[in-house]
């Protein structure tokens, strides 16, 4: 018996090659009904901070600030990808897909898994970039989302 899918996690590092995968995530919702979590994780800079203040260092850089200001842009970008990309898939009707956003801060494998777990995520969809000639590589997220957790992940290779 196939398992229903009422949560899926997408997570994406914002880069154009992750369409396909945003894609197909939308298929699979769409085909399910499910929910779908549009997620970028903001890299953590709480130990940057500690690490200053544990260290005395006096600087004019405001650490907040900046994770402020990067998770406001991210969410703004995110929202015009949903916007164009909703327009595009479904130009003559409303979307059948129920997209959050959701901009996160933390390790990127941990805060994924953290959130796949808060949200009861049936699936975990990500894009893993190729590298090199050679033959495709999971990237060291990817990897550690897909042996870390106890989520199916399904990974969509994209070239740079």
């Amino acid at each position: 018996m196939l398992s229903t899918i009422k949560t899926i996690l997408y997570v994406s590092d914002l880069k154009g090659g992750t369409w396909p995968s945003m894609r197909l995530a939308c298929s699979i919702a769409q085909q399910y009904g499910a929910k779908m979590i549009y997620a970028h994780v903001v890299n953590h800079v709480k130990e940057l901070r500690d690490t200053m203040k544990d260290f005395e260092i006096n600087s004019s850089v405001d650490i907040q600030e900046i994770l402020t200001k990067a998770t406001a842009k991210a969410e703004s970008r995110m929202k015009e990808n949903v916007r164009k990309f909703l327009t595009d898939e479904y130009p003559e009707s409303d979307s059948p897909v129920d997209i959050q956003i959701q901009v996160l801060e933390g390790y990127a494998s941990q805060t994924i898994l953290r959130t796949a777990e808060l949200e009861h995520a049936d699936l975990i969809v990500m894009s893993s970039r190729t590298h090199g000639a050679i033959g495709q590589v999971i990237g060291s997220t990817t990897n550690k989302v897909m042996h870390h957790g106890k989520f199916p992940v399904l990974v969509i290779p994209y070239y740079d």
